[in-house]
């Protein structure tokens, strides 16, 4: 694997790894919104925003770990989770397993929004 005592990464060391799409956004993609199939399957997966973000910052922290700094260069699966919490600002929540979630990371959101927005009219 990327992180085994033979693996590139260890054998390289580098200081900077750039990385893009490194969300996978597989728990709430707009591509499977309307397969009802495969929303099925993800349901009874388990898996969820939450479970995705956490993937991703253990990635991120093993990279860290090993003194390499990952870049992240913005990507279409990165942008997927804006998109989403923006569209369920906008047109509400059908994402029943993702709803809780969701309703929190807008919450972080806004949140932010309102912080930048004071520090701009100190």
């Amino acid at each position: 694997g990327i992180f085994g005592d033979n693996s590139l990464l260890r054998s390289c060391n580098p200081k900077y790894v750039v990385l893009h799409d490194i969300l996978d956004s597989y728990s709430f993609s707009h591509h499977h919104s309307k397969d009802i199939l495969r929303k099925y399957i993800i349901s009874n997966g388990g898996l969820n925003i939450i479970d995705e973000l956490k993937e991703t910052l253990n990635f991120l922290n093993k990279l860290i770990e090993l003194d390499t700094i990952p870049v992240i260069v913005g990507s279409n699966h990165n942008n997927h989770l804006n998109q989403y919490i923006e569209k369920t600002l906008r047109e509400g929540h059908t994402d029943i397993k993702n709803m809780r979630y969701v309703i929190e990371l807008q919450k972080i959101l806004l949140d932010e929004i309102d912080r930048l927005e004071n520090k701009i009219n100190e």
